[in-house]
């Protein structure tokens, strides 16, 4: 069996259970995916600001841009990361209530490849 840990944020951790008890447990933050992987918003609706996380399998420039539902860029931050989970704080100060989409992508550094992943936040005031 397997389950998730959910502690009322974003499930971080896999833990592995046997007829014997716990067999081991997996924290998906301190590992290095193979791909792109988006772990979400927290908390989510949220107010006035919510942390997505999301982990990358390489070095590169990464890019979170948030958009609203008419598909307008709201804003956008752009860093270079190294391999492993992340985490970019998004403060909505100033914005109305409502659904956000964001997109997080991943320029690859050794040939220029962009992957992304998208998501969806609700700002409630």
């Amino acid at each position: 069996w397997f389950m998730r840990e959910h502690g009322g944020g974003p499930a971080l951790a896999w833990v592995y259970l046997s007829n014997d008890g716990v067999t081991s447990v997996e924290d998906e933050l301190s590992a290095v995916p193979s791909s792109l992987e988006l772990y979400g918003n927290y908390p989510n609706p949220f107010n006035p600001s919510t942390k997505i996380k999301f982990a990358i399998p390489q070095a590169g420039q990464v890019e979170v841009a948030v958009y609203n539902t008419l598909g307008q860029l709201v804003t956008s931050k752009v860093v270079y990361a190294v391999a492993g989970a992340q985490e970019v704080n998004f403060d909505a100060t100033g914005l109305t209530s409502g659904i956000y989409l964001y997109k997080v992508s991943l320029k690859n550094a050794y040939d220029g490849a962009v992957s992304s992943v998208s998501g969806k936040m609700i700002l409630m005031k």
